[in-house]
């Protein structure tokens, strides 16, 4: 008797007559036999066979006698059942972290949270720790190029112990960067990484703190800052071409210039101002091939970053120490010179701007958002609101940018919405003052300047 009254089991000379004594039929079943749960010999079958000619498996499909003992049937459900998995004594193999099961009478393996069967060998049991793989990350065949953590892809480190890195720029090949070097050493560089590559090529060393960086389908431009003893006002404009080569010089005595952008024919550089205010920036244009300074705008508040596009110049101004920055604003001016238009005003750290084809888009950190305007000029619209968004860029769906973060310490990240606004995607965090950031078509780019004391900085990048 089993189950509840189990299987009432009595023998009478050749015939068994196997009669269901309780409601347990879904975990057992007898050997059938034929119609009516009587299983008798007839012409050449035995008492087991159950009709003429025979059988080899008196068992219904799905059930087997796993125990060979006619008393109580064919016990085992196989198609479920992991130690007799579509068959008696077909046991179901289980690895490290992971536990065997059998469905629809075939093995296959339960992992533990945060591990994979990537090999698809089940002796070695779930073996891949998808929380922290590189080549499994959060899933099996799901490669990270920098970092696993979390089973979430973290930042490629592209080159490390870079002496605080400032701006970033690239194109179809290559990475370009600028490291400002030790305050007061003049030990700044210019530096080009192949895609794909390990190992930076420095285009230009001993610089005088190289901040803003672009480039053309021939060369690098860059400007120089200064140095403290001329209070930052003998800044250079130099260029080198791609791949090394020796540094130009296209012009000097430039005032704390900070960013540039480029056309075809004019190289347009943010003068940063003078300490202690701030109040004395300026636009200026270049030669491309070099030459003197055309003042396109003057007196402003720190211009820091700039756009240009066929008719103009868009700059971002950080605001003055005075008025501890919320007068920053961002503005254009006619590329070749003339009244300044003022877009939007009070914006508090206005650092960023962007262009597309109708839109002009900038970040103010203190008052943490990113907005967006018509060209030339009209209502502002907040795009986001997130925390200090400082350096943007944009592709044909994406705004990306980076925060402010605190000095020396690894609490900024790496952000995206779309262009329309809406959910604000991290890229990556735990960034130590992350500075200027770019995309290429599958790529985000983004320089971090590290602590103040140490060249602990880094180029990075994540896929989009």
């Amino acid at each position: 008797m089993r189950g509840k009254l189990g299987w009432l089991v009595v023998g009478v000379g050749g015939l068994w007559l196997s009669a269901c004594a309780s409601s347990d039929s879904d975990a057992e079943r007898p050997a059938d036999g034929g119609g009516g749960g009587v299983s008798q010999g007839g012409a050449g079958g035995d008492a087991t066979d159950g009709g003429a000619g025979g059988t080899d498996d008196p068992c219904d499909s799905g059930w087997g006698d796993c125990d060979g003992e006619a008393g109580n049937g064919c016990e085992i459900y196989t198609v479920t059942h992991a130690l007799h998995c579509g068959a008696c004594d077909n046991a179901c193999p289980a690895g490290p972290n992971s536990t065997a099961n059998c469905v629809d009478s075939s093995c296959v393996l339960d992992c533990t949270q945060g591990y994979g069967d990537c090999d698809g060998d089940p002796s070695t049991g779930c073996e891949a720790a998808t929380l922290s793989d590189l080549e499994h990350c959060g899933g099996c065949d799901s490669p990270c190029l920098g970092t696993c953590e979390n089973g979430i892809c973290g930042p490629s480190i592209l080159a490390s112990d870079q002496n605080h890195p400032f701006q970033v720029t690239v194109d179809a090949n290559n990475v370009y960067w600028t490291t400002m070097g030790t305050p007061l050493a003049q030990d700044g560089t210019v530096m080009q990484l192949a895609k794909g590559s390990t190992q930076p090529l420095a285009l230009a060393t001993a610089m005088a703190g190289p901040f803003g960086i672009e480039v053309t389908d021939t060369d690098v431009y860059w400007v120089n800052n200064g140095t403290a003893a001329a209070s930052y006002q003998d800044g250079t404009l130099m260029t080198v071409p791609i791949g090394g080569g020796t540094p130009v010089t296209l012009a000097t005595g430039l005032s704390a210039p900070i960013s540039l952008a480029l056309d075809s024919s004019w190289v347009y550089v943010a003068y940063g101002g003078s300490p202690p205010d701030y109040v004395d920036g300026a636009i200026v244009r270049v030669p491309i091939t070099g030459g003197s300074p055309e003042v396109l705008a003057s007196n402003l508040a720190r211009p820091y970053n700039l756009a240009v596009n066929a008719t103009d110049v868009y700059f971002a101004s950080v605001g003055s120490s005075a008025q501890s920055f919320t007068d920053g604003s961002l503005a254009s001016v006619p590329i070749a010179g003339g009244a300044v238009n003022t877009i939007a005003s009070s914006q508090h750290l206005c650092i960023d701007v962007v262009l597309d084809a109708t839109k002009v888009f900038w970040t103010a950190a203190g008052v943490d958002t990113i907005s967006s305007a018509p060209l030339g000029g009209g209502t502002a619209t907040t795009v986001v609101t997130t925390t200090a968004p400082a350096w943007l860029t944009m592709d044909a769906t994406h705004l990306y940018w980076t925060t402010l973060g605190g000095n020396g310490v690894a609490d900024a990240f790496v952000q995206r919405t779309p262009l329309a606004g809406g959910m604000v995607e991290n890229l990556a965090d735990q960034q130590m003052s992350p500075q200027r950031i770019v995309v290429d078509e599958t790529d985000v780019y983004w320089v971090t300047r590290g602590s103040d004391e140490m060249a602990d900085g880094a180029l990075k990048s994540v896929p989009k």
